[in-house]
C-alpha cells in the first residue's frame, strides 16, 4: 500500500451477534441479519481471508514508512455484502476549510 492509491471504501457486511441477553425459546429468534456499514481506509493484504478497513491515519504528517493506523476492522471475507470505493488520497478529499457547507457545521 503506498499514499498513492491508498482508498476510502464502504463496506457493507452481516455482522455476528448475540440475539438476547437472556433465555428465550427457539421460536423467539429472528430472521433479521445484523447488517453493518464500515467506512475507512482499505488496508490491502493486511490479513488473509480479511478486508481490513482503518478509522484513521496519520497519513499527511508522517513518511510512508512512518504512517499507523488506528481502529482497524478485520471482516471476514465471507460476511461482506458489499464493498464501494468512495475516493482515494490524497487528491478526491477537499481540505475541510473549502468544503462545501464547511461554515454552517461550525
Amino acid at each position: 500500500m503506498t499514499k498513492e492509491n491508498l482508498q476510502i471504501v464502504s463496506v457493507t457486511w452481516i455482522d455476528a451477534y448475540s440475539e438476547t441477553e437472556s433465555w428465550i425459546s427457539r421460536d423467539d429468534i429472528t430472521d433479521t441479519p445484523a447488517r453493518t456499514i464500515t467506512v475507512g481506509f482499505l488496508m490491502t493484504n493486511a490479513k488473509k481471508d480479511h478486508v481490513v478497513v482503518a478509522q484513521s491515519s496519520n497519513f499527511f504528517d508522517t513518511d510512508e514508512a512512518e504512517t499507523n493506523f488506528d481502529s482497524v476492522m478485520c471482516i471476514p471475507v465471507g460476511m461482506v455484502e458489499r464493498m464501494q470505493v468512495l475516493g482515494s488520497l490524497p487528491h478526491d478529499i477537499p481540505p475541510f476549510c473549502v468544503a462545501q457547507g464547511a461554515d454552517d457545521a461550525r
